[in-house]
């Protein structure tokens, strides 16, 4: 009972502490609304005491513009060189867990691919570019792929090729750089 009674205790003086309505002067009797003083505004000039004449500007005279951007980009052709990317095949050459066996697989079919693309004779794939040679991966596996192929037509022909060299290569599917 004297847990309750404290209880309506602090509500009666929480309720009567808190109001919504206007403060009045209650002092001299009257029911007058007191105004708050208007915001005189505050003369900063009064406690500045920079000089900047020291500072005067000088004229620059001639400047030359120096700056990192491509020149694509200023002459408006930054889709020139962007590579565009889409569905497509690459050969998969292997699949590992071990980061160190896939950078070692990629050095050689990187070496390998420079190798086929210097030959005369060379299949029109190995026109592609700077040896496409890839690693992907997912986590458990990384995986080594070469190629940037639009159809499977032209991924399976290939195959045939890399297959000679590396034994259990695959044609899959796979995000490629396409074409200009």
């Amino acid at each position: 009972m004297r847990k309750l009674g404290l209880f309506f205790l602090f509500s009666f003086l929480l309720t009567a502490c808190s109001t919504t309505g206007p403060i009045r002067d209650t002092d001299r009797g009257s029911q007058d609304t007191i105004e708050p003083a208007p915001e005189q505004p505050i003369d900063y000039a009064a406690f500045e005491d920079f000089d900047p004449t020291p500072y005067a500007d000088e004229p620059l005279g001639e400047s030359v513009l120096q700056h990192d951007v491509p020149a694509e980009l200023m002459e408006n052709r930054a889709a020139a060189s962007v590579a565009r990317t889409g569905r497509g095949y690459r050969i998969q050459i292997t699949q590992t867990q071990d980061k160190s066996a896939a950078d070692a697989m990629l050095a050689e079919a990187v070496a390998w691919w420079r190798e086929q693309a210097a030959k005369p004779d060379s299949p029109s794939f190995f026109d592609q570019g700077e040896s496409p040679v890839y690693i992907l991966y997912r986590q458990p596996y990384y995986r080594v792929r070469l190629g940037n192929f639009v159809s499977q037509a032209d991924a399976l022909s290939a195959l045939s090729h890399v297959s000679a060299r590396f034994p259990g290569a695959a044609v899959v599917p796979d995000t490629v750089t396409l074409p200009r």
